[in-house]
């Protein structure tokens, strides 16, 4: 199953960003942690941007490619335990 994870505005500043309210994890800390609780049963793509239009623009693809979305919209704390908030599309 072919998925493609979208990770939205501003995550790109994990771990640069006030890293003592949203932890010292990176984005690449978030993908590789995806990609390897997942690797087994999915074959995954990953897409960032802080743009909305970009964002929709890669939903749009997406239909056509992937069997599913899921857009990575928050991310409050990710340090030793995981906590997102997503949306599945």
């Amino acid at each position: 199953m072919k998925i493609l994870v979208i990770n939205g505005p501003n995550l790109n500043m994990l771990g640069k960003r006030e890293p003592h309210i949203y932890g010292n994890a990176t984005l690449d800390d978030l993908i590789s942690f995806i990609k390897d609780t997942f690797r087994e049963n999915f074959e995954i793509e990953f897409f960032q941007s802080n743009h909305e239009g970009e964002i929709i623009d890669k939903l749009h693809e997406a239909s056509d490619i992937f069997d599913g979305v899921v857009l990575v919209i928050i991310v409050m704390r990710f340090m030793m335990q995981l906590n997102l908030s997503i949306l599945i599309v």
